[in-house]
């Protein structure tokens, strides 16, 4: 294999490996905001604005609002 040859293979795998770690850091992203985690907090981990972040992510996480009914203490006789 010459040199360029083998460059033009490394090259070949940059691609994936992107798309790899952009799937690693969605994810992570998507623990985050499950754990809780405010935008503003992943924003500056991340090194970047807040609103780009969330224009970012958002779409791709689907995020969901656990609900639940209080239990009242129970009532003396």
């Amino acid at each position: 294999m010459t040199d360029r040859e083998a460059l033009l293979a490394l090259l070949a795998t940059i691609r994936p490996r992107r798309q790899a770690l952009d799937d690693e850091e969605t994810q992570l992203v998507a623990d985050l905001r499950a754990a809780g985690c405010q935008w503003k907090f992943i924003a500056q981990a991340l090194g970047r604005e807040t609103p780009n972040v969330i224009a970012t992510f958002k779409p791709k996480l689907e995020e969901t609002r656990a609900v639940r009914v209080k239990t009242s203490p129970k009532e003396k006789p």
